[in-house]
Protein backbone atom coordinates (compact mmCIF):
# COMPACT_ATOMS: atom_id res chain seq x y z
CA UNK A 1 0.00 0.00 0.00
CA UNK A 2 1.27 3.48 -0.89
CA UNK A 3 2.15 5.24 2.36
CA UNK A 4 3.07 8.40 0.52
CA UNK A 5 6.05 10.70 0.67
CA UNK A 6 6.78 14.03 2.35
CA UNK A 7 9.41 16.36 0.91
CA UNK A 8 10.79 18.59 3.65
CA UNK A 9 13.34 21.41 3.91
CA UNK A 10 12.29 22.47 0.42
CA UNK A 11 11.51 25.68 -1.45
CA UNK A 12 8.13 24.69 -2.88
CA UNK A 13 6.62 26.93 -5.57
CA UNK A 14 2.91 26.15 -5.23
CA UNK A 15 1.58 28.41 -8.05
CA UNK A 16 -1.19 29.35 -5.59
CA UNK A 17 -1.31 33.18 -5.34
CA UNK A 18 -2.74 33.00 -1.84
CA UNK A 19 0.21 30.88 -0.63
CA UNK A 20 2.96 30.97 -3.24
CA UNK A 21 5.68 29.23 -1.20
CA UNK A 22 5.87 26.36 1.26
CA UNK A 23 8.60 24.48 3.07
CA UNK A 24 7.21 21.00 2.49
CA UNK A 25 4.86 19.02 0.28
CA UNK A 26 3.11 15.69 0.94
CA UNK A 27 2.13 13.20 -1.76
CA UNK A 28 0.25 9.91 -1.86
CA UNK A 29 -1.43 7.85 -4.55
CA UNK A 30 0.01 9.96 -7.33
CA UNK A 31 -1.48 13.18 -5.94
CA UNK A 32 -0.34 16.10 -3.82
CA UNK A 33 -2.13 15.82 -0.48
CA UNK A 34 -0.82 18.94 1.21
CA UNK A 35 1.72 21.74 1.36
CA UNK A 36 2.97 23.72 4.31
CA UNK A 37 5.13 23.06 7.36
CA UNK A 38 7.27 19.92 7.34
CA UNK A 39 6.54 18.90 10.94
CA UNK A 40 2.79 19.23 10.42
CA UNK A 41 2.82 17.21 7.20
CA UNK A 42 4.94 14.47 8.78
CA UNK A 43 2.58 14.30 11.73
CA UNK A 44 -0.39 13.97 9.37
CA UNK A 45 1.33 11.11 7.47
CA UNK A 46 3.41 9.25 10.08
CA UNK A 47 4.07 6.26 7.80
CA UNK A 48 5.14 8.28 4.79
CA UNK A 49 8.68 8.27 3.49
CA UNK A 50 10.44 11.55 4.32
CA UNK A 51 12.94 13.12 1.92
CA UNK A 52 15.05 16.08 3.04
CA UNK A 53 15.74 18.23 -0.02
CA UNK A 54 18.30 20.46 1.61
CA UNK A 55 16.66 23.67 0.42
CA UNK A 56 16.20 22.60 -3.19
CA UNK A 57 13.40 24.07 -5.32
CA UNK A 58 10.26 22.04 -6.04
CA UNK A 59 7.95 23.13 -8.84
CA UNK A 60 4.84 21.62 -10.45
CA UNK A 61 5.32 19.59 -13.63
CA UNK A 62 5.53 21.59 -16.83
CA UNK A 63 2.65 21.71 -19.30
CA UNK A 64 4.11 21.28 -22.79
CA UNK A 65 1.64 23.30 -24.87
CA UNK A 66 3.04 22.38 -28.29
CA UNK A 67 4.87 19.19 -29.14
CA UNK A 68 4.74 16.50 -31.81
CA UNK A 69 4.48 13.46 -29.62
CA UNK A 70 3.93 11.03 -32.49
CA UNK A 71 7.18 12.21 -34.09
CA UNK A 72 9.05 11.91 -30.82
CA UNK A 73 7.92 8.38 -30.10
CA UNK A 74 8.26 7.04 -33.62
CA UNK A 75 11.71 8.56 -34.00
CA UNK A 76 12.63 6.69 -30.82
CA UNK A 77 11.62 3.50 -32.59
CA UNK A 78 13.43 3.90 -35.93
CA UNK A 79 15.86 6.84 -36.04
CA UNK A 80 19.56 6.66 -35.16
CA UNK A 81 20.18 8.81 -32.05
CA UNK A 82 22.92 11.32 -32.90
CA UNK A 83 22.56 13.83 -30.09
CA UNK A 84 25.51 15.71 -28.62
CA UNK A 85 26.08 14.80 -25.90
CA UNK A 86 26.67 11.87 -25.71
CA UNK A 87 28.41 12.37 -29.07
CA UNK A 88 31.19 14.93 -28.81
CA UNK A 89 32.20 15.32 -32.45
CA UNK A 90 30.98 14.99 -36.02
CA UNK A 91 33.51 12.18 -36.39
CA UNK A 92 31.70 10.19 -33.70
CA UNK A 93 28.32 10.96 -35.26
CA UNK A 94 29.50 9.73 -38.65
CA UNK A 95 30.82 6.53 -37.07
CA UNK A 96 27.40 5.91 -35.50
CA UNK A 97 25.82 6.30 -38.94
CA UNK A 98 28.39 3.90 -40.41
CA UNK A 99 27.57 1.37 -37.73
CA UNK A 100 23.83 1.66 -38.39
CA UNK A 101 24.31 1.19 -42.15
CA UNK A 102 26.42 -1.91 -41.49
CA UNK A 103 23.86 -3.37 -39.09
CA UNK A 104 20.86 -2.69 -41.36
CA UNK A 105 21.84 -3.98 -44.81
CA UNK A 106 20.02 -2.85 -47.92
CA UNK A 107 19.52 0.34 -49.86
CA UNK A 108 16.86 2.07 -47.74
CA UNK A 109 17.14 5.38 -45.96
CA UNK A 110 19.28 5.84 -42.87
CA UNK A 111 17.54 8.44 -40.69
CA UNK A 112 19.42 10.19 -37.90
CA UNK A 113 18.01 12.38 -35.16
CA UNK A 114 20.17 15.10 -33.61
CA UNK A 115 19.55 18.14 -31.43
CA UNK A 116 18.94 21.76 -32.36
CA UNK A 117 22.14 23.77 -32.74
CA UNK A 118 24.22 20.63 -33.12
CA UNK A 119 27.27 22.66 -34.21
CA UNK A 120 27.46 24.25 -30.76
CA UNK A 121 28.08 20.92 -29.06
CA UNK A 122 30.63 19.16 -31.28
CA UNK A 123 34.40 19.57 -31.33
CA UNK A 124 34.44 20.80 -34.94
CA UNK A 125 32.09 23.70 -34.11
CA UNK A 126 30.36 23.48 -37.46
CA UNK A 127 27.21 21.87 -38.87
CA UNK A 128 27.32 18.40 -40.38
CA UNK A 129 27.43 18.50 -44.19
CA UNK A 130 26.63 16.47 -47.26
CA UNK A 131 30.33 15.69 -47.59
CA UNK A 132 30.51 14.28 -44.05
CA UNK A 133 27.55 12.03 -44.72
CA UNK A 134 28.88 10.93 -48.12
CA UNK A 135 32.10 9.78 -46.49
CA UNK A 136 30.25 7.96 -43.71
CA UNK A 137 27.60 6.24 -45.83
CA UNK A 138 28.32 6.49 -49.55
CA UNK A 139 25.71 5.43 -52.08
CA UNK A 140 22.79 5.08 -49.65
CA UNK A 141 20.35 7.88 -48.78
CA UNK A 142 20.98 9.49 -45.40
CA UNK A 143 19.19 12.34 -43.66
CA UNK A 144 20.07 13.85 -40.30
CA UNK A 145 17.34 15.83 -38.57
CA UNK A 146 18.16 18.64 -36.17
CA UNK A 147 14.71 18.86 -34.70
CA UNK A 148 12.12 18.59 -37.47
CA UNK A 149 12.68 21.73 -39.50
CA UNK A 150 16.43 21.53 -40.22
CA UNK A 151 17.94 18.61 -42.11
CA UNK A 152 21.16 17.57 -43.81
CA UNK A 153 21.17 15.02 -46.65
CA UNK A 154 23.97 13.19 -48.37
CA UNK A 155 24.25 13.03 -52.15
CA UNK A 156 22.22 9.82 -52.37
CA UNK A 157 19.54 11.40 -50.18
CA UNK A 158 19.34 14.51 -52.35
CA UNK A 159 19.04 12.28 -55.38
CA UNK A 160 16.37 10.08 -53.80
CA UNK A 161 14.37 13.21 -52.99
CA UNK A 162 14.69 14.35 -56.62
CA UNK A 163 16.56 17.49 -55.67
CA UNK A 164 19.51 16.77 -57.97
CA UNK A 165 17.17 16.30 -60.91
CA UNK A 166 15.43 19.65 -60.84
CA UNK A 167 12.52 18.78 -58.54
CA UNK A 168 10.88 21.87 -57.06
CA UNK A 169 11.00 21.75 -53.26
CA UNK A 170 7.89 22.48 -51.20
CA UNK A 171 6.91 26.08 -50.55
CA UNK A 172 9.00 27.61 -47.80
CA UNK A 173 11.88 25.14 -48.12
CA UNK A 174 15.43 26.43 -48.47
CA UNK A 175 18.11 24.07 -49.76
CA UNK A 176 21.86 24.46 -50.15
CA UNK A 177 22.86 21.67 -52.51
CA UNK A 178 26.56 22.25 -51.87
CA UNK A 179 26.29 21.37 -48.18
CA UNK A 180 23.11 19.29 -48.34
CA UNK A 181 21.52 21.42 -45.63
CA UNK A 182 17.84 22.28 -45.89
CA UNK A 183 14.96 23.74 -43.93
CA UNK A 184 11.29 22.75 -44.05
CA UNK A 185 11.95 19.70 -46.21
CA UNK A 186 10.44 17.20 -43.80
CA UNK A 187 7.29 16.58 -45.87
CA UNK A 188 9.46 15.16 -48.68
CA UNK A 189 11.51 12.89 -46.48
CA UNK A 190 10.80 9.42 -45.10
CA UNK A 191 8.36 9.40 -42.22
CA UNK A 192 6.95 6.40 -40.39
CA UNK A 193 3.28 5.55 -40.23
CA UNK A 194 1.87 6.79 -36.95
CA UNK A 195 0.06 3.65 -35.91
CA UNK A 196 -1.10 3.46 -32.31
CA UNK A 197 0.87 0.26 -31.70
CA UNK A 198 4.13 1.78 -32.97
CA UNK A 199 3.68 4.87 -30.84
CA UNK A 200 2.86 2.82 -27.74
CA UNK A 201 5.86 0.54 -28.29
CA UNK A 202 8.24 3.48 -28.65
CA UNK A 203 6.87 5.37 -25.65
CA UNK A 204 9.30 4.15 -23.04
CA UNK A 205 8.35 4.81 -19.42
CA UNK A 206 9.44 8.30 -18.45
CA UNK A 207 9.64 9.74 -21.98
CA UNK A 208 7.97 12.94 -20.78
CA UNK A 209 8.06 12.96 -17.00
CA UNK A 210 11.81 12.52 -16.75
CA UNK A 211 12.11 16.00 -18.33
CA UNK A 212 9.60 17.49 -15.89
CA UNK A 213 6.63 17.43 -18.28
CA UNK A 214 3.43 16.01 -16.87
CA UNK A 215 0.98 17.27 -19.47
CA UNK A 216 1.38 17.58 -23.22
CA UNK A 217 -0.66 19.02 -26.08
CA UNK A 218 0.08 17.73 -29.55
CA UNK A 219 1.00 20.44 -32.04
CA UNK A 220 -1.21 20.16 -35.13
CA UNK A 221 -1.86 22.19 -38.21
CA UNK A 222 -5.35 22.83 -39.54
CA UNK A 223 -5.67 22.60 -43.31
Amino acid sequence: MDQGCVLVNADVHTMDPSRPRAAAVAMAGGRITGTGDGDQLRAASPDARVVDLGGRVVIPGFVDAHCHFELTTTHLSYAVPLHAPPHSSLREICQTLRDRAASVPGSGWIVGRANFGLHQFVAERRPITRQDLDEAVPGRPVVVYSGLHVTTLNTAGLRAAGLLDGAVPPMGALIDLDTGRATELWSWLPQPEFGADAVAAAMAPGTTWRTGRWSISNGTRKN
